[in-house]
């Protein structure tokens, strides 16, 4: 063993430029393997583990008849407007929510916050039990019926620290979308990963920074982000 290391030894003071190379080599295979593992650890994790087996994303094959949204024969990821409506109106599930990504106008009438554009998620009030969403202030809206609308909204904690300098907001009002909103919860750090509520806007993207009532995206027919599919012109 000893002169095992010996002549080891020996052999890498004499090309001291080759041996450094291998093990650099060595070294950044180890590391890109440990690197690999990980995330592959991280990615594959149950983000909901309490509770993963009864939240259920909902498909339905709304498609061409004639050929299928995924193939070989699988339904859209997405569901239409109006069925995300009637789904969340029927009221099967403990909790029920449907939600989709938008944007508009932050104007606050703070002299130390300047407008900006925030990026929204317009859901429905049970969203935030069914995720386990940690509120920092306040709680969530109730859901309400189709046709009604509140203008709450509930603020990621960056958000808050940004227009409120952390504060406790709820109660107080925020102007954006062309309309005055009232504060109702205020969230903790919560950055989920994967962002398993939304996989087609980006798995691994952060939450959004606004919250606002699924219905107010209808009535101020706000912009959709995300994917919007077809299957006829």
């Amino acid at each position: 063993m000893n002169y095992t290391f010996e002549l080891a030894c020996k052999d890498t003071l004499k090309q001291p430029y080759l041996s450094t190379l291998i093990i650099l080599t060595i070294s950044l295979g180890i590391a890109a393997c440990v690197i690999t593992y990980g995330l592959i650890y991280l990615m594959s994790a149950d983000p909901l583990p309490e509770k993963s087996d009864r939240v259920l994303h909902v498909q339905l094959d709304n498609w061409d008849p004639n050929k299928a949204a995924i193939e070989p024969n699988l339904p859209p990821e997405q569901v239409t407007w109006q069925d995300a409506v009637n789904i969340v109106a029927a009221k099967q599930a403990k909790y029920q929510a449907a939600s989709a990504i938008t944007w508009g106008m932050v104007t606050p009438t703070q002299k130390t916050a300047t407008p900006f554009l925030g990026v929204m998620r317009a859901t429905h009030g049970e969203f935030f039990s069914m995720f386990n969403a940690p509120f920092l202030f306040g709680v969530p809206w109730q859901n309400n019926l189709p046709n009604q609308a509140q203008y709450v909204t509930v603020l990621s904690k960056d958000i808050n620290d940004r227009v409120f300098a952390g504060e406790n907001s709820v109660g107080r009002t925020l102007s954006m979308l062309g309309s005055t909103f009232t504060v109702v919860g205020v969230l903790d750090d919560w950055h989920p990963s994967p962002k398993y509520f939304d996989m087609v806007y980006g798995a691994f993207s952060k939450p959004e920074e606004l919250y606002i009532p699924f219905q107010i995206k209808a009535e101020l027919s706000l912009p959709h982000g995300g994917q919007t599919n077809c299957w006829d012109t």
